[in-house]
């Protein structure tokens, strides 16, 4: 029979230092990966905004009378979301102005529906 010595094996501090290691690489892996989560709703979010200030500017540019009516719309830039729906709603505020609201819809990440809108006044006589 062999007799280990107290030499053979790891020490209970190797053991601790190891383990804390394996956790701490695990931590900044969550960490990372939230991150790279958060920083595509960002860009999403960015995204959208964008085009919701784009729709809004010209429907302001349109002006009172040209503004239309309520309906949805289309945008490249948002070819690369999922389920996305973007519309724009008119109606009258009073008789002498309109509320006009740009929204758009989206699968983001995690699967969740997201909306971000946007809501203007136009009056008889130009824009808010």
């Amino acid at each position: 029979m062999e007799k280990f010595s107290a030499q053979s094996g790891f020490t209970l501090i190797e053991v601790v230092i190891t383990i804390f290691l394996v956790v701490l690489m695990l931590v900044f892996f969550q960490v990372a990966a939230s991150t790279m989560r958060l920083a595509t709703i960002a860009q999403q979010k960015e995204r959208v905004s964008r085009v919701i200030g784009q729709k809004i500017e010209t429907l302001r540019a349109a002006g009172y009378d040209g503004v239309g009516s309520s309906g949805t719309f289309t945008d490249p830039q948002l070819n690369n979301l999922q389920n996305v729906s973007a519309s724009t709603t008119i109606s009258d505020y009073n008789a002498e102005i309109k509320q006009v609201t740009v929204g758009v819809s989206w699968l983001g990440a995690g699967s969740t529906t997201r909306y971000l809108g946007a809501t203007t006044l136009l009056v008889n006589s130009g824009g808010l």
